[in-house]
């Protein structure tokens, strides 16, 4: 079991992987990049990140299919996905972006400490939903042999 958060920053944009990297990297979280979509779909499936911050405009791919499609994955399931847009979405926007599974959306440039608060409370909903889940397992256990 790892006992340090991991954050996955999933963007085409060199500068904003490397700022968000210094961001989270700066409370100890464990931090992996993916430069596209793809990548970080695979390493995501390898990894299984805490959280996910995905950028809603992937050079020659569209983020909310890539949140779509990491939040379908059965072994993903408990990962939390957070959009960065550069702009601000209208509400029908903001809409299909939470319907493809994020669980939060922010418009950038997010200062470090609202991110690292942010990135704080969903980790502490991570490590919850475990020990839910390591709780419901137990109880599934104990009721399967009465």
């Amino acid at each position: 079991m790892k006992t340090t958060p991991t954050i996955l920053i999933v963007d085409t944009e060199p500068d904003v992987v490397a700022a968000t990297t210094r961001a989270c990297a700066a409370p100890g979280y464990d931090v992996l990049q993916a430069r596209s979509g793809a990548e970080g779909i695979e390493i995501a499936l390898r990894e299984i990140p805490d959280v996910v911050i995905l950028g809603t405009v992937l050079e020659g791919e569209d983020g909310i299919e890539i949140c779509r499609r990491i939040t379908a994955a059965p072994t993903l399931r408990s990962v939390f996905v957070v959009m960065a847009c550069d702009t601000r979405l209208s509400s029908e926007e903001a809409a299909e972006v939470l319907d493809a599974g994020a669980v939060e959306l922010f418009e950038r440039p997010l200062h470090d400490h609202e991110l690292i608060v942010r990135l704080r409370m969903l980790v502490r909903l991570a490590e919850t939903e475990a020990r839910v889940d390591a709780a419901q397992g137990f109880l599934d256990t104990v009721l399967d042999q009465s």
